[in-house]
Order: structure tokens, then sequence, then C-alpha cells
């Protein structure tokens, strides 16, 4: 699965920070997800003007873990986003 270089939030997604998780409510799907912490920073970080190679360097600085595990773990949550159709993409 092909992820976005610029991810960047739906604009009509509603986001909710309870207890330093998001929950966003996908009124166009008619979903509620609740992400963890990790997910949430990633969410936060999904502007369309950041790049995956800088959201990864911004995560392993973020949760102090080695950049392989926070490109590896960044992957992950953004395929999870695309699959759940929560992102927009910018050609930048």
């Amino acid at each position: 699965m092909s992820v976005p270089d610029y991810p960047k939030q739906r604009d009509d997604i509603h986001t909710r920070v309870v207890e330093g998780e998001a929950v966003l409510l996908d009124r166009q799907q008619d979903l509620i997800h609740q992400l963890n912490c990790t997910a949430t920073y990633v969410w936060n970080c999904c502007d369309g003007r950041t790049s995956l190679t800088e959201l990864a360097t911004q995560l392993a600085e973020a949760f102090d873990v080695p950049q392989e595990i926070a490109t590896q773990d960044l992957t992950t949550v953004i395929q999870q986003f695309h699959y759940l159709h929560l992102l927009m993409y910018n050609s930048e």
C-alpha cells in the first residue's frame, strides 16, 4: 500500500483529545476512531506540509526511539490512516 509523502488530515474529521489520546469523528464514514498516544502524535503532525522523513525524525525524538523503529511505526500508522480514509493528499 502506497502512503502519501506529505500526509494531511481530512478537513471534515472532528478531533478531540481525551487523556492524551485522540478521538476522531468521521461523519462521512459514520465512524469513531480512538488513537493511542503514538498515533495521536502522528495525527497531529499530518499537516500536509511535513514529509514522512521529517515526521519519522520528529517521532524518533519525541519518543526517544531509534530512527528505524520510528520510521516503521510511522509507516504502519500512516497506512492505517490511509486504509481508514482519514487522509487527504498533497503532491508537494
